[in-house]
């Protein structure tokens, strides 16, 4: 901790305190026509350089103990800012960030239920459906450094004053015969300066001793941190979005270089192929989830040019791989910032998108009839907004202890392009008709009935979506009617399979054949509601020197080492016209608000994956191993042994897992399970660390290890009242 005290500035003369105080004069915000951050310009002055009179030597332990605590509370100011875009105290700015639809908000909490809340910089304000009747306006909660208000220096003063009392107790200085009396409530200033931070406070205290008695009122402390340098980066990302959209491109660089005709790959932005059939369908919600998954690998390829962690990633035979893969942000390079590491994360956000209707996205279809030919053109329009996560990481600051600042920005396409406040929408066109089959002359089948309920009160659902896919093609029907009643003619066709949409609910898709004029009923149909399931994760602890579990399962460690529990489950489709179902959560053993996931009965493949953060380093020390058989030493010559150098792991290890699946069990969720529990816990098999360099092979082992000991890792369900 850089610390300096009054006293120090003058060393020739013994206790005499002079005070350096920096004030910030201007800080420019620059408008013009949308909002927009230009350099931040701060003249300094001269400083007023104060004589205060001589502190007595019996005085100066009093004195250092208080600037003590005014450099603490100071730096816990400032950690709070970093981690909270600017804000030591979100609420009290008017802040309001809920943990649901991070793209219809203020920022992102940094994960389920976490305290900390990251506001956007740079934010579609109005409605994601801007564009026609809404104009598309957007806005920034960013802070301002210095000055008065609502600043991240003026945040600093307050936290300082209001918390200051908390670290302040004189009764060991009374022990030695102290006697100490406040005669005023404190007063602060805060200064960000060119390359540190002063916080000085005037707090009148009379301190009395054997010897004499003394007044003092004046502490000062400068914290090493260059916040200054940081807020102008953060700024210069900030203006790079605004400007270039550079988290649209990326997504449209995902999008483009994932996209392809399989249904595992995205749907094509714009493509036409002359074949018969419906073409490639793909569910929305699976598009959805993959395009997720994607942004959450390829957002943290962007880069920062000449950064401390700037890497060069050069593929010339592949220029889309390239920006994929390192894509560089435009910034100011006649500024320095080669001691700042920058990192982008889009940390699976529920996001906004919009693409295909009906639930799936399909080509439009046409069939020659004068040829034996078809074709299928493929025209998505991809609606996406989602957050990113910034950190700006100063190793060096705080006497190489480091920091790290905290601030979310949001990307936002429509029509496959970034938007702005001039954005209109416009619908996609299509060169053709949709197929034959949907025609409506073609619905010659008899009437087929069936109606839906809701699977747990019994009661009719109305306004069911109906669609009727045979072979590539694809069809809306219709919907049930306010009885969950549904009587109508379909296509003819073999073994088709119709399908249900209605939002929160999942419906079984069937097999359906549909005959000429023959009419078939299906009688009633049960609508299964998703359930918000509460989970929690415990682990079985596993010797890797015993080769066994424990006899009882634990918690997930929380101290001083935090460790945490990727959970990621997915339903096992009965026919293929099912829609895709998978969830994911987060548990941390020291999380007091377990996640939820959105669950319906069925047959799952879960995989979890547990993760310890260590607070210190975690190293594995160096081994020598003998060479066995004479081979080596006829080969080498010399001695028979080796050394396996220490693995050392920095910030964390991969602590274990669980994999249930077709080669073990799958994990069954019923409806009394589903519909009658509050909680499930999900059970990991979790090895030692490991003390050798050849037990790392553990980590390999999850599936071995949940296939041993498969009993031990079905998930329980709880109520409140177990």
């Amino acid at each position: 901790m850089e610390k300096r005290g009054l006293r120090d500035i003058f060393k020739g003369k013994k206790a005499q305190i002079t005070v350096f105080i920096i004030v910030g004069i201007l800080v420019l915000l620059v408008a013009s026509g949308v909002f927009y951050f230009r350099y931040i310009t701060v003249r300094e002055e001269i400083p007023v350089i104060p004589v205060i009179e001589d502190v007595p030597a019996q005085a100066i332990p009093v004195k250092d103990y208080i600037e003590e605590c005014v450099f603490q509370k100071a730096e816990e100011a400032l950690r709070k800012l970093g981690n909270q875009g600017g804000y030591v105290n979100l609420e009290s700015a008017g802040i309001s960030i809920p943990d649901i639809n991070p793209t219809e908000t203020y920022g992102v909490s940094l994960f389920s239920n976490s305290d900390i809340k990251v506001p956007y910089w740079w934010y579609l304000e109005s409605q994601n459906n801007c564009g026609s009747d809404i104009p598309c306006e957007f806005n920034s909660q960013r802070p301002e450094l210095k000055g008065t208000g609502n600043t991240m220096e003026s945040q600093v003063r307050n936290y300082v004053l209001d918390n200051l009392d908390d670290c302040l107790d004189f009764s060991a200085f009374e022990d030695q015969g102290y006697e100490i009396e406040t005669k005023g409530r404190p007063s602060a200033t805060a200064v960000v300066g060119r390359n540190d931070i002063s916080v000085y406070v005037e707090y009148p205290i009379e301190v009395q001793t054997e010897q004499a008695r003394t007044d003092i009122e004046q502490f000062y402390v400068s914290l090493p941190l260059n916040l200054r340098k940081i807020y102008e980066f953060a700024t210069e990302i900030t203006n790079s979005q605004m400007n270039s959209s550079f988290l649209e491109q990326q997504a449209i660089n995902v999008i483009a270089y994932f996209q392809g005709l399989d249904e595992n790959m995205l749907p094509p932005s714009s493509e036409m192929t002359f074949e018969m059939g419906g073409g490639t369908i793909w569910s929305v919600q699976k598009v959805k989830k993959d395009l997720e998954s994607m942004l959450m690998t390829y957002i943290p390829g962007l880069q920062v040019p000449y950064t401390l962690n700037y890497e060069r990633r050069a593929y010339p035979n592949n220029p889309l791989k390239e920006h994929i893969y390192g894509m560089e942000i435009p910034v100011n390079l006649n500024r320095s910032y080669d001691d700042l590491e920058i990192r982008f994360d889009y940390l699976g956000w529920p996001t906004y998108f919009n693409a295909g209707s009906g639930g799936i996205i399909k080509p439009q279809s046409m069939t020659f009839w004068f040829f034996p030919s078809g074709m299928q053109e493929y025209k998505t329009n991809y609606d996406l907004s989602f957050p990113s996560l910034i950190t700006i990481t100063d190793p060096s600051a705080f006497n190489n202890k480091g920091y790290s600042f905290r601030f979310a920005l949001e990307g936002n396409l429509r029509n496959n392009r970034p938007i702005d406040s001039n954005f209109q929408f416009t619908e996609g066109g299509s060169t053709f008709q949709e197929s034959l089959f949907c025609n409506l002359n073609q619905r010659n089948s008899g009437n087929i009935t069936f109606n839906i309920i809701n699977a747990v009160t019994g009661e009719p659902l109305e306004d069911v979506g109906v669609t009727y896919a045979c072979g590539e093609d694809s069809c809306f029907i219709g919907k049930t009617d306010q009885n969950g009643n549904f009587i109508e003619k379909f296509p003819p066709c073999i073994e088709g399979i119709i399908s249900f949409t209605k939002y929160n609910y999942f419906i079984p898709a069937q097999f359906l054949t549909a005959e000429l004029d023959l009419r078939n009923s299906l009688g009633t149909l049960k609508a299964y509601p998703y359930m918000e399931k509460e989970i929690k994760v415990q682990k079985w602890p596993y010797s890797l020197k015993n080769k066994q579990i424990a006899f009882n399962p634990v918690n997930l460690d929380f101290a001083p080492d935090v460790e945490q529990s990727i959970v990621n489950i997915r339903k096992i489709k009965q026919t293929p016209g099912e829609e895709d179902i998978s969830t994911a959560a987060i548990y941390w053993g020291n999380q007091t608000s377990p996640p939820t996931m959105r669950l319906v009965p069925g047959k799952y493949e879960v995989d979890i994956t547990n993760i310890l953060y260590f607070e210190e380093p975690y190293i594995i020390p160096r081994e020598k191993k003998e060479v066995s058989g004479g081979f080596w030493n006829d080969l080498f010559g010399g001695p028979d042994e080796y050394t396996i150098p220490a693995i050392p792991f920095n910030e964390s290890y991969p602590s274990g897992g669980a994999i249930l699946n077709n080669l073990n069990r799958y994990f069954i969720i019923n409806e009394t399970d589903l519909y009658d529990d509050n909680e499930i816990i999900f059970y990991t098999i979790a090895p030692s660390l490991p003390t050798k360099a050849g037990e790392t092979r553990a980590i390999g082992k999850i599936q071995e290890y949940s296939n041993l000991y498969r009993s031990e890792l079905e998930p329980d369900f709880k109520n409140e009242t177990q």
